[in-house]
């Protein structure tokens, strides 16, 4: 009796686990039970990809894309808002996410929207993007991703087939969301699948480059650990979508896949099947100097925040009395009240862009050029 309850015990634990996490719904991943074209389901959609990050990206759900189970699941019009459904048991307290699309049959990807802290929410929640503008038409991979803030270092995945239809941003109607084209949108975050980059447990983790599309929800955030790489406004030029009958196999050359290194050698992959359109052309990542535990990293002042609790600075800061600077740089400041960080705009003057915390003073860091929020007497390594 013993034995059968120890085995009983063991099966439930197994089940519970099995229900403890979350997954996207709608739109409904590759092999997942809610995608009517599955015939073969994966019903550990709820786990973390693996920690070497030999499943990444889509736990390796990708692979069945040219077959009937990697049919569209969604068509969508560039410049148009819609939404993604999450689900599950247990949200590890939220954590932060990001919606992302590949041409690539998930070599690269680009953020198209993050979401930090309370993402996702216990039980069922829903999340608004835009899918940016300048689109191009065809067949493409969406995923969602997260990072949980409690519990095990995990990274999450789900990927969706979507088509695109329109014109990728040509006509003249008028569209949703920002104007920042995809060429300015970020690479994917990637950590905690031994590619040396890691979040901070029982912390929202802020994204190094969000992107210009943000809900912020945390007041509870940290930087990422180890080296974490991103590539930011790289060059991408969408090429006009060859039409679903076309089948040309020129284009652009590949880019190097953004993916994580595996601790445990594999073997080589060969390189994957472009989708229709044609890739846009994507420069390699760039690495990011180690984060610093108890730093604050700096908003690109493009981004366009959504906060949703309490204060934060107004959503166009006031031009500070200086002279010129160069763009995209940033530094510390004590005004208009306190210590806080300031970024140069594209009209060449210094804008106040956050206040530091209680008990925090801003310091710069020359080794990558940014600003922290740290406890006074910090020195940099």
């Amino acid at each position: 009796m013993k034995s059968l309850f120890s085995t009983v015990s063991t099966v439930l634990s197994l089940t519970t686990l099995a229900h403890a996490h979350m997954q996207m719904s709608n739109p409904p991943p590759l092999l997942s039970k809610f995608n009517k074209y599955t015939t073969s389901a994966d019903y550990d959609m709820v786990s973390p990809l693996h920690a070497d990050g030999s499943n990444f990206p889509c736990k390796n759900h990708h692979k069945v894309l040219g077959t009937s189970q990697g049919q569209p699941v969604a068509k969508w019009t560039p410049g148009q808002s819609y939404s993604m459904t999450i689900t599950g048991g247990a949200s590890h307290n939220g954590g932060s996410c990001q919606v992302s699309l590949s041409f690539d049959k998930g070599a690269s990807w680009k953020v198209i929207h993050s979401y930090i802290g309370n993402c996702p929410l216990q039980g069922e929640s829903s999340y608004d993007f835009v899918l940016p503008a300048d689109t191009p038409s065809g067949t493409m991979l969406f995923a969602w991703t997260w990072f949980n803030k409690v519990g095990n270092r995990e990274m999450y995945m789900n990927c969706a087939v979507i088509d695109v239809v329109g014109d990728g941003g040509k006509k003249k109607k008028k569209k949703r969301g920002t104007a920042a084209t995809l060429s300015t949108r970020p690479a994917m975050f990637v950590a905690n699948v031994g590619n040396g980059c890691g979040t901070i447990e029982g912390k929202d983790i802020m994204f190094p480059d969000p992107g210009p599309e943000v809900d912020l929800q945390s007041e509870n955030m940290a930087p990422p650990t180890g080296q974490c790489a991103v590539s930011k406004s790289a060059s991408l030029s969408p090429s006009p979508a060859s039409s679903p009958s076309g089948g040309s196999n020129s284009g652009p050359e590949k880019p190097s896949p953004e993916k994580p290194t595996p601790k445990k050698p594999t073997s080589e992959k060969p390189a994957p099947e472009k989708l229709t359109p044609e890739k846009p052309k994507l420069e390699p990542a760039s690495p990011v100097p180690q984060s610093l535990p108890s730093g604050k990293p700096v908003p690109d002042t493009n981004t366009s925040m959504t906060w949703q609790g309490g204060s934060r600075p107004s959503a166009v800061p006031p031009p500070m009395p200086s002279g010129t600077c160069t763009p995209g740089s940033f530094g510390c400041t004590s005004a208009p009240s306190g210590d806080g960080w300031k970024v140069c705009n594209s009209s060449r003057t210094w804008v106040f862009a956050g206040t530091c915390g209680p008990d925090q003073v801003c310091k710069f860091n020359a080794a990558n050029g940014s600003p922290y929020c740290v406890p006074p007497g910090f020195q940099f390594p």
